[in-house]
């Protein structure tokens, strides 16, 4: 026996080398200590629900062995971040929910999602306290201000600041800086409004980028202002407000801005008295540990029986046995054709190769009758947004209702993606459209010439070195890049008036760049409702013709890979990875593996 095991461990240092089989050794001794001493899962019989938003939401689901070993830290996606708040609100357990502020990470779309659920806390009689150690430090305040709002009590430290200073933007324009340097960028753009590159092309506004970037201010405008008149009725007018802008101390409680001052200790003794109805102990000092103050990760973590619908806390299933089910697959970034990084390396692309195999998976599972797309992209390729688009349509063949979630944007390729969903919700601060295409490249000939740089060429075709950062356009080349440009222009606005029943002349209207907020988007049919994720759910849930009292389990996609996780696999393959799930009760599915998801371009 310990012959054989010798022989393993030289084996094992040969093909890994001493320093990985420490290192992989060593990763398994930390993971299970860890695990050892991971907090408790069960919840106390009474608590306060604390919601830090400094941590933000995760763009992609919590992996599951994280989710295990570190319910505190793994961060919750916005399905059940929205599925706990809601279970809050009829749990008897959950006497007051606190909402941490302090260095917010939420932008105005989500405080839309996440505001709902608290509104409806509220409703059901749980108190809701926000708190925040200020609210500026100089920085316009306007965005993390209007989550507080959404509480019924907001607390800020004694020189805490609020600043209210409207609305509004800086764009820097670097097209001199460039051409000292040496460089310059040349684009094509289809249209006007279409402004992503403005800032290295222009000296300043266009009138049609001025145009453009004043109407979207506008529109914050007007999705802020009434959210704050109905959260605040005792809000001096906001015009007034922006006219003081800052609010430092008792002058916030003086403007009605602020309901308490105090530090993280005074909030505390105050969520202790809506804990147990009355007050904290005479010089007591109340830590962040207390087991009366529960993280919402916890509270997930706690699986209370609502939240067992997430797909990976609920318990391995053969493929006969799989409920009806919903899809949630969450699609943040830049879209591109291809990336190194997989979901968990890289949450800032949606990569058309990776996600193609998700949405294959999606059509091949007989048991999943509606999928939920959460957009939140600015664009990316036009390549990899058709075909992402067409991956989504085959979705629909293969007898899937489509419904679009769009987050704080979906715009370009994000709305392309959209528009190949049955049915599309936008929050009314979501910016929706950008229909146009721009392209172009760097021109660094100047420069190289400064340098001394020389260059010859060679080859066959008289467009085979058009795209060379060392020169421009020459006539001939820019004529062919127009081409493409205009053939990806047409090709969008064939793809949009074709998914939305728009008429060539409709698709004018809304195309060339423009971008808009929800209810705009509406009106000018690229939406079809406003609403968020729970609406969206909704309608999947009665889209799909389930009955009622058996609504349909929500699955998340793509399920994220922890990076050290990824590193035991490709040493081992996939039995580490079965044995540390199957040691947690957790469910393994080789499809969770594959679930990782030029020019011209449609930002």
């Amino acid at each position: 026996m310990f012959s054989f095991l010798g022989k393993l461990l030289k084996r094992l240092i040969f093909a890994l080398g001493l320093s990985s089989l420490i290192g992989v050794v060593g990763m398994l001794v930390i993971f299970f200590a860890l695990r050892s001493e991971a907090p408790k899962t069960e919840l106390p019989g009474s608590f306060v629900l604390t919601l830090n938003a400094g941590n933000g939401i995760s763009p992609l689901p919590a992996d599951p062995l994280l989710s295990q070993l570190m319910p505190d830290e793994a961060a919750l996606d916005l399905y059940s971040t929205l599925e706990a708040l809601k279970h809050a609100a009829t749990d008897a357990r959950v006497k007051a929910v606190f909402l941490d502020l302090t260095g917010s990470q939420y932008d105005l779309t989500m405080i839309e999602e996440i505001g709902g659920a608290l509104a409806a806390l509220r409703a059901a009689g749980k108190p809701v306290v926000a708190f925040s150690e200020t609210f500026s430090e100089g920085e316009n305040s306007i965005i993390p201000y209007l989550a507080a709002t959404y509480s019924g009590e907001i607390w800020m430290q004694p020189y805490g600041m609020v600043a209210l200073l409207g609305v509004g933007a800086e764009v820097p324009f670097f097209k001199d800086a460039l051409e000292r340097l040496g460089a310059r960028f040349e684009t094509e753009h289809r249209n006007e409004a279409k402004t992503a590159f403005n800032s290295f092309t222009e000296n300043g506004f266009t009138p049609a980028h001025r145009a453009q970037t004043e109407k979207l201010l506008r529109d914050v405008l007007a999705v802020v202002s009434p959210k704050l008149t109905t959260n605040r009725p005792a809000l001096p007018p906001l015009e007034s407000l922006f006219a003081e802008g800052f609010y430092m101390g008792q002058g916030a409680v003086d403007k009605k801005l602020v309901d308490q001052l105090g530090y993280i200790d005074d909030v505390r003794a105050r969520l202790f008295a809506l804990y147990n109805g009355g007050t904290a102990p005479e010089g007591a000092v109340i830590t962040a540990d207390e087991d009366w103050l529960v993280s919402i990760e916890r509270y997930h973590g706690g699986k209370p029986e609502s939240l067992l619908k997430t797909a990976y806390l609920g318990e391995k299933k053969d493929k006969a046995e799989k409920p009806a089910a919903l899809a949630l697959v969450y699609m943040n970034g830049e879209i591109v054709r291809d990336t190194d990084g997989g979901f968990g390396g890289d949450e800032g692309k949606i990569t058309a190769a990776q996600y193609s195999e998700v949405f294959a998976d999606i059509a091949a599972d007989a048991s999943i009758k509606a999928v939920v797309l959460r957009i939140d992209s600015p664009g990316g390729g036009f390549t990899a947004s058709d075909t992402l688009r067409n991956a989504i349509n085959t979705l629909r063949e293969n007898h899937k209702t489509i419904i679009i979630s769009m987050g704080s944007v979906a715009a370009s390729g994000g709305y392309m993606l959209a528009s190949a969903g049955d049915k599309i919700f936008a929050l009314p601060g979501t910016i929706t459209g950008s229909i146009g295409v721009i392209g172009g490249k760097p021109v660094f000939q100047d420069a190289a010439s400064k340098l001394g740089v020389k260059v010859e060429r060679v080859g066959t075709g008289d467009l085979v070195n058009m795209f060379s950062p060392l020169r421009s356009f020459n006539d001939k080349e820019r004529a062919a890049f127009r081409r493409q440009v205009d053939f990806s222009f047409a090709a969008f606005k064939e793809i949009v008036a074709e998914s939305r029943g728009l008429n060539p002349a409709e698709v004018e209207t809304v195309s060339g760049g423009h971008v808009f907020f929800g209810e705009e988007a509406v009106r000018l049919k690229l939406v079809d409702a406003l609403g968020g994720l729970d609406a969206a759910i909704s309608e999947a849930q009665e889209s799909s013709g389930q009955p009622k009292d058996q609504p349909l389990e929500v699955r998340l996609y793509p399920q994220a890979e922890l990076p050290w996780l990824a590193f035991l696999q490709g040493q081992f393959g996939g039995l580490v990875r079965a044995t540390l799930h199957a040691a947690f009760g957790l469910p393994y599915d080789n499809s969770a593996l594959k679930a990782q998801a030029a020019i011209p371009a449609v930002h």
